[in-house]
């Protein structure tokens, strides 16, 4: 992969991350809100690991693994099974009514 690929999918997965941050904002339900924080959290970890394949650092592999294995799949696991123990899917202003 030649640097001028890797700028170009780096740009782009740059925006995705930015995309899903307003849809984040623009979310009511507190699972979509999960789901689009877990996709932030892949695209995320591909950035990295296409960063670290590019620049030769191997650090960022664990980072990237990390963030996968972390923001992807623990902490929307955890969220998960606090929403089924609550009952509360909304949240917000109108979640209190």
């Amino acid at each position: 992969m030649n640097l001028e690929l890797a700028a170009r999918i780096n740009s782009f997965l740059a925006v995705l991350v930015l995309l899903t941050a307003f849809a984040m904002l623009a979310q009511r339900r507190m699972n979509g809100l999960i789901h689009l924080f877990a996709w932030q959290g892949l695209l995320l970890s591909v950035n990295t690991a296409i960063v670290g394949y590019v620049a030769a650092r191997h650090h960022l592999y664990i980072s990237s693994v990390l963030t996968l294995g972390l923001k992807v799949v623990l902490l929307p696991y955890i969220l998960h099974a606090l929403i089924r123990r609550t009952g509360n899917e909304r949240f917000g202003y109108d979640a209190w009514r």
